[in-house]
């Protein structure tokens, strides 16, 4: 609730907030999947599960299950 209030506190900044967290975000993203011996101990050791939602090729060719969606319906379920 805290970014909340800040863009409620502070329009002005809101589309820069906004901004910096897609960007932490995207970061995160490329830290996980460009190093996927990460993500892989952290599954296996942790046994944490890892969630995208995305378009990006790179991200889906390292998933070891693809779920496919088509007009909100499953369309492919493929594990690699």
């Amino acid at each position: 609730m805290v970014i909340v209030e800040i863009i409620q506190a502070y329009p002005k900044w809101s589309i820069i907030v906004i901004a910096l967290l897609v960007s932490l975000f995207i970061s995160l993203i490329n830290y996980f999947v460009l190093d996927k011996d990460k993500m892989k101990e952290m599954n296996e050791k942790k046994q944490i599960t890892f969630l995208f939602s995305t378009h990006d090729p790179m991200v889906m060719e390292r998933a070891r299950r693809l779920v496919i969606l088509r007009d909100g319906q499953i369309a492919e379920d493929k594990r690699n």
